[in-house]
């Protein structure tokens, strides 16, 4: 199992087809996303009878899953770790906020949507992805 680990808006999902397709495993992606809690166990299990897969995962996931110390399963069956960063974090903070207004994280954006500032939501976006890399360099640091 290749196991990324990233935050949102930088290009984790291109980044997992692309291993998929070159590794011809299964792209899982976020397999272990908040709103799929109650399914966590059963997706580990079925990583652990079929290796040959693709896990995105974000810190905020983590926090949310059903399964106890789920990273550090994750990690003890992984192949190799990649940790996705993506450099120019304004321009993550702004992906993020839109898509939060939005509603829409993956398609191609066709039409123009105006969207105003709401400084305060703004800010909690560029502190939650803050956090996010925080807790990321925390775990980096822990890997064996």
């Amino acid at each position: 199992m290749i196991l990324v680990l990233s935050t949102y808006r930088t290009g984790s999902t291109n980044l997992c087809k692309d291993l998929s397709e070159a590794n011809r495993y299964e792209n899982l992606d976020e397999c272990f996303h908040e709103a799929l809690a109650d399914k966590h166990k059963d997706v580990l299990s079925y990583i652990i009878k079929n290796p040959n897969c693709i896990v995105k995962i974000f810190p905020y996931h983590l926090e949310k899953s059903s399964v106890n110390n789920l990273l550090e399963k994750l990690i003890s069956i992984a192949e190799k770790i990649i940790i996705l960063v993506r450099k120019d974090f304004d321009e993550q903070v702004k992906s993020y906020y839109v898509c939060k207004q939005v509603g829409n994280w993956h398609s191609n954006f066709k039409d123009t949507v105006d969207i105003v500032l709401n400084k305060d939501k703004f800010l909690w976006c560029t502190n939650f992805l803050h956090n996010q890399y925080l807790e990321i360099s925390d775990i980096k640091n822990k890997l064996p």
